[in-house]
């Protein structure tokens, strides 16, 4: 049965260049957000994000393994109720496990380690007196732990190995949403100054080992600009990705490239309407920069959620080698772009599907930028484990656990488009089970399935007149 899915999968991706090229969407029946994704070192590729799938009023951290052609291989969640958990960053570790830090509770940051099956190993709560958030993971060199966390200034915290507080500095006057360890030990941070009679400057901060400022460097000019990724380059000069405001009305920000030395002096900038800068990485073999975007999709106004992305290949003077738009829905956008070894570029977000719900994606580029239009729903039919019948339907669905799924169903659950519940039914310890639709009005439903050994099986289905 795995070699089946396999092929059939394959044939719902394109191969360019040597290279698998996929757009996939990864549905289950309620708000699913894709912070993150890596490839790990053993090829597959690991999403972290956050889902109120699994118990709905309640967001759990949501991890993903998908195989190299974009198939599902496990989808866990990790998270108490009704404590509320999201991740917002992501890293493999030094010992093949990995980390993700967030958010816990109402406000406090959060840390937490995974092995490579999505069981946890441990987790960390950190206390915070403001709305606080951890931000942009990393492992340290002797093998702990740094993130940042931006309020009404920013706060960098750096761990043992098994997340224990080692020390935490704050930064005054500067919020900062991105970290990175320096190859000098050290650590450097940007985002922007604290607004100060509506001017705010992007900034970026170097730290010795213990936390101390060693030098702040500010770019931009009047009116708001920021900053959200830095990166250091081979040279040691680092690469801010922000935005610059040029203060007109309505007018939206363009989006602000930097390129500095070892200790921050400006080597040379760009300018570019290009939509609100997520991150920026430089390519393998120095081979340039590879920027995540949204920009605001047609005929909505700023400060709207309806955004497209932008992926854009710069080369190592800032100038653009190719721009891939991918518009037509409405996208949010996670928190890194991954260069996969195959040359190719992977990122996650979410989509828009319906008037309440998201969807987490994923968006397979070869390395000059060719991909799939299409976006592909790649649920349940690939894996086999649910059939849903017929789909759209009109007064009855069937539903069949397939083959490569254990146990029976043992409970259902329907869900509207606005993620309200509004049909369960229990005690059913069937393979095979009938739904009448006749009383449900004309709109797209979602349901839960679990099965007698505890297994939660989703997909949505269409009634029609």
């Amino acid at each position: 049965m795995k070699h089946i899915a396999t092929f059939l999968l394959l044939l719902l991706t394109t191969i360019a260049n040597g290279q698998v090229l996929f757009n996939y969407t990864y549905p289950k029946v309620n708000f699913d957000y894709g912070a993150a994704v890596i490839e790990r070192l053993d090829g597959k590729y690991l999403i972290v994000g956050s889902s109120r799938s699994q118990f709905v009023s309640d967001y759990d951290v949501n991890v993903l393994l998908v195989d190299s052609v974009g198939g599902l291989i496990w989808d866990k969640y990790i998270g108490q109720s009704p404590r509320m958990e999201f991740a917002y960053s992501l890293i493999e570790t030094k010992d093949s496990n990995f980390v993700i830090t967030g958010r816990v509770n109402s406000s406090n940051p959060y840390l937490m380690k995974f092995n490579s099956t999505g069981n946890l190993i441990w987790e960390k709560e950190y206390q915070s007196y403001f709305w606080a958030e951890g931000f942009s993971v990393g492992q340290t060199y002797d093998s702990g732990y740094f993130f940042v966390v931006p309020d009404t200034s920013t706060t960098l915290f750096v761990t043992n190995a098994i997340g224990d507080t080692l020390w935490t500095k704050r930064y005054n006057s500067v919020i900062c949403r991105s970290v990175i360890q320096t190859t000098d030990s050290g650590f450097a941070i940007t985002g922007s100054t604290v607004p100060t009679t509506g001017n705010q400057e992007i900034v970026l901060v170097k730290i010795n080992s213990s936390g101390d400022t060693l030098w702040t460097r500010t770019f931009g000019g009047e009116g708001k600009d920021n900053a959200n990724s830095i990166q250091q380059l081979s040279d040691n000069g680092y690469l801010i990705a922000g935005n610059y405001d040029h203060q007109l009305f309505d007018v939206e920000k363009e989006t602000f490239i930097i390129r500095t030395d070892s200790v921050g002096n400006t080597v040379w900038t760009k300018k570019r309407y290009l939509g609100i800068a997520h991150f920026i990485k430089e390519c393998k073999n120095n081979n340039g920069y590879i920027l995540s975007t949204t920009n605001y999709a047609m005929g909505w106004i700023p400060n709207t959620d309806e955004y497209y992305l932008v992926i854009t290949k710069l080369d190592t003077l800032g100038n653009i080698e190719w721009i891939r738009n991918f518009d037509g829905y409405a996208y949010s956008l996670g928190n890194n772009i991954t260069q996969t070894s195959d040359g190719g570029y992977l990122l996650t977000g979410s989509i828009k599907n319906d008037i309440a719900t998201a969807n987490i994606v994923l968006i397979k580029l070869d390395s000059i930028g060719n991909y799939v239009s299409s976006i592909i729903d790649i649920s349940n039919p690939i894996n086999s484990q649910v059939i849903a019948f017929p789909n759209p339907t009109t007064d009855e669905i069937n539903f069949s656990i397939g083959s490569s799924a254990v146990g029976k169903i043992m409970q259902m659950k329907i869900y509207n488009s606005y993620g309200q519940e509004i049909k369960t039914v229990n005690e059913i310890s069937e393979t095979h089970f009938k739904l009448d639709v006749n009383s449900f009005s004309k709109g797209l439903y979602f349901y839960k399935l679990t099965t007698t050994d505890k297994q939660t099986l989703t997909g949505k289905f269409m009634v029609r007149e």
